[in-house]
């Protein structure tokens, strides 16, 4: 049997393994390029840093700490914590290891299109256009999503998994997917607290529309599966109840209702926000081409494309409730962005397939100038984006990531190990704390400490690292230094007297 004879044997018998394979290429340069470039950032990337640390050098697997005390401040359950843990253990590279489930669960989240729209549609293709899709979406490929060792990445991926399986439960009324609806829900809380409950009002409004309302309430597989749903929640929040005092109420202030009804640490912004910064920068061409969808709306007929009206309803009402909330966030938005490329994809293959009935030849042009306006914009924009590797907009990287850089270099002995008190201005920096503690973790010895807030305590011919002016002239103040070494931003100095 020839090669060509295998490979379409191969394929169809395994058509979601051949498209995953075929876009596979495209999908890692978004997703891993790059991806321990940066240092540990500021500010949650760094504090999910210290959080593993403590847990890796034997804390309770159940109660993240923070600074050997249970953190009442990242309250979010520990699955992300287990899983940067794991990759503690495993990577040299701490950057990596951090930053590995996020971009993996962009990745799964691209197969899993592959593998819905066989499912859906009976087209893998249609899944493999959503994930180049996905990969070319700037708030998808972003710091706080899938670049970074944060929890919206992970969010998304179950999200994205249970939005799939309630839908070909609605459709097929089976209750094997009702079951995983219920596990994927349970982990999307898991993954991130409240956030995956923005989505249940969609789901009710979809349910009615689609005439299962009734099924889901009076079905006896409705309560005995959400037993799933019980044993997950009781997994990551009732043990800690049970054990740490005061969780219950950080709990409900931080993720729940505190953050729904008021702004916390400041981010206050108006109505439209998401609606804004979707447009603006984080998914314009999206926006500009969602209309697409709305002729899936129109040609209703083809039953096995009201999936498109599915999703555009949860969109709607995922970013409304977001909207709502008083806590606003750019990567909030990052569940729905799965969504948008999926309805946006099964309409362009609907249309394409509508189209080649009438002209094939200008069906196929169509789509090869879709395709090369994604590529030779939005996913060339990525590509330039994960190359750069920019920090947050709103950081001033060399006043902040200076003694990162330097810290990290001295972890992996890329400069000399030396012994000195880093000096800073700033009251909260976990980007550096976690550093010091792996290069005096790494031979148990205490070569780096930390000093903050101006009443620095030195003694003659003790070293220092700075480099915040203000911090150098509070410093002279009170001492006589001589500055031994400048790089860059940086200064190492002595304390003469």
């Amino acid at each position: 049997m020839s090669f060509t004879a295998n490979f379409w044997k191969f394929y169809n018998k395994y058509p979601v393994i051949v498209a995953f394979v075929a876009v596979l290429p495209l999908l890692y340069f978004p997703l891993f390029y790059r991806l321990d470039y940066l240092p540990i950032l500021m500010w949650d990337e760094s504090r999910q840093a210290i959080n593993t640390i403590e847990m890796v050098k034997g804390g309770n697997p159940f109660i993240t700490t923070f600074n050997d005390i249970p953190d009442h401040y990242n309250t979010k359950p520990p699955l992300l914590i287990w899983l940067q843990s794991l990759g503690w253990l495993i990577f040299k590279s701490k950057e990596l290891a951090l930053r590995l489930p996020s971009a993996l669960a962009g990745l799964i989240t691209c197969f899993a299109f592959i593998w819905f729209s066989n499912k859906a549609v009976k087209n893998v293709w249609v899944g493999a256009l959503a994930a180049i899709l996905l990969v070319s979406v700037n708030g998808f490929i972003d710091l706080h999503v899938t670049r970074t060792g944060d929890y919206d990445a992970l969010l998304t991926l179950f999200t994205t998994l249970f939005m799939m399986h309630f839908f070909l439960f609605l459709r097929d009324e089976s209750n094997q997917n009702l079951a995983y609806f219920y596990l994927f829900l349970g982990l999307a809380i898991g993954a991130k607290a409240a956030a995956p409950l923005m989505f249940l009002p969609g789901l009710i409004l979809s349910a009615i529309l689609f005439k299962k309302l009734k099924l889901l309430v009076i079905s006896k597989q409705t309560y005995q599966y959400s037993l799933i749903l019980w044993a997950l929640l009781i997994l990551f929040y009732g043990i800690r109840f049970t054990i740490d005092q005061g969780y219950a109420n950080a709990v409900w202030h931080n993720d729940f209702g505190g953050r729904f009804m008021n702004s916390i640490d400041n981010h206050k912004e108006i109505f439209w926000y998401y609606w804004q910064i979707i447009w603006d920068s984080k998914a314009t061409f999206l926006v500009l081409l969602m209309p697409l969808s709305l002729l899936s709306l129109i040609w209703r007929k083809d039953e096995d494309y009201k999936i498109t009206g599915f999703l555009l309803l949860n969109i709607f009402f995922f970013l409304l409730l977001l909207s709502i909330a008083q806590t606003k966030i750019f990567w909030y938005a990052a569940p729905a962005y799965p969504l948008m490329v999926l309805a946006l994809a099964f309409s362009v293959v609907q249309i394409y397939n509508k189209l080649r009935k009438i002209q094939k030849k200008v069906a196929h042009v169509l789509l090869l100038l879709f395709m090369g306006c994604i590529f030779a914009i939005p996913y060339a924009h990525i590509l330039d984006k994960v190359i750069k590797n920019p920090y947050f907009d709103w950081e001033e990287p060399k006043v902040i990531y200076a003694p990162s850089d330097y810290l990290r270099k001295m972890y992996y002995n890329q400069v000399e190990v030396k012994n000195f008190t880093l000096l800073h201005d700033y009251f909260y920096i976990p980007a550096y704390e976690i550093y010091v503690r792996l290069i005096n973790d790494k031979d148990k010895s205490e070569h780096v400490k930390i000093q903050t807030g101006g009443d620095y305590k030195l003694n003659r011919g003790d070293n220092f690292l700075l480099n915040e002016e203000k911090v150098e002239l509070d410093l002279r103040k009170k001492y006589e230094i001589l500055i031994v070494d400048s790089m860059a931003t940086l200064k190492y100095g002595i304390i003469v007297k």
